[in-house]
């Protein structure tokens, strides 16, 4: 019942056109409440104008849309869905350039991040892939509703990505994104989510937050070369950018200089661009479980560093 009615929804709003869906979510995004004293609170730790709240809601209520309308679309006129995925996510020059040349390369570690309409990216990716033969996979959390996270994922299949996420069944998601990156695909990694134990601690938009070094050390163990990637919105585009490039770390402390380094550019990125960036993340809480001395996994099954904390 539940999935018919996301699909019904998602036929609905299929009928406007993509680019006025910037115009409903400007109607609808001052009924969402979800978590506005958080939002407030980290953007005042910041530094940023708390005016880039409302931007921020309106923002994620258009990401959601979209999604909506490719599902829809890909229903009643699926090459509507491809050309938006080929037509409205913009890399400039030098980015293209950049994640031409390491796509081309061999395997890649995409550090992403939640920023713009960060779906409708990964969709861009994946044909890019596909276009070299090559798979396109991404390590991701359930949703919290069902038919929500049903959703996500087979709009995902059909843009070519794999989701890989935990207690699906099959292979672990690490092993499976390892057999990407030695087959010479990329998998996408966001970076930007609290770990549930596992992580090292870096200075982020004006407090210390736990990082994630899950891909770091999956880069690590493919050989497979890291490239920093944020987006942000102009209207109804998607201007994604690479923030630089990395070589797979070699050592524990340079897994650890990677997740710091990854944490910096995006913090700079987030403070350039604040309305991209999703600030309802509870992105500096305590882990779920404090142990005297623990050894932590990151999420995914894929080994972090060691941690201590006080008894």
């Amino acid at each position: 019942m539940a999935d018919a009615l996301w699909g019904l929804i998602a036929r609905v709003v299929a009928i406007a056109s993509f680019s006025r869906l910037g115009w409903v979510a400007r109607l609808v995004a001052p009924a969402v409440r979800v978590r506005r004293g958080h939002v407030r609170a980290a953007m005042a730790r910041a530094g940023v104008p708390l005016g880039v709240a409302a931007r921020v809601y309106v923002d994620l209520v258009r990401g959601a849309l979209e999604l909506l309308w490719l599902s829809g679309r890909l229903c009643r006129d699926p090459e509507s869905a491809r050309r938006v995925v080929r037509d409205r996510v913009r890399l400039d020059d030098a980015s293209h350039a950049t994640l031409t040349k390491e796509l081309d390369g061999g395997p890649v570690v995409i550090a992403a991040s939640h920023t713009a309409n960060f779906e409708l990216a990964s969709y861009w990716l994946a044909r890019e892939l596909s276009a070299r033969g090559r798979p396109a996979a991404a390590l991701v959390t359930r949703q919290g509703v069902g038919a929500a996270d049903r959703f996500v994922t087979s709009l995902r299949r059909a843009f070519g990505i794999e989701p890989l996420a935990p207690h699906t069944g099959g292979a672990p998601p690490s092993r499976r994104a390892l057999e990407v990156l030695r087959s010479g695909g990329a998998v996408a990694v966001v970076i930007d989510q609290a770990p549930a134990t596992a992580g090292v601690t870096a200075p982020f938009l004006g407090a210390p937050a736990r990082v994630d070094v899950a891909f770091a050390s999956l880069a690590a163990r493919a050989g497979a070369r890291v490239v920093f990637v944020a987006a942000h919105r102009e209207g109804a585009d998607v201007h994604v950018r690479v923030l630089g490039v990395a070589g797979p770390p070699r050592t524990a402390a340079s897994r650890v200089a990677l997740a710091r380094r990854a944490t910096a550019l995006l913090d700079g990125f987030v403070r350039e661009h604040p309305e991209s960036w999703m600030w309802l993340h509870r992105r500096w809480k305590a882990p779920a479980v404090r142990a005297r001395v623990e050894r932590p996994r990151a999420l995914w099954g894929i080994r972090a560093v060691e941690t201590r904390h006080a008894g």
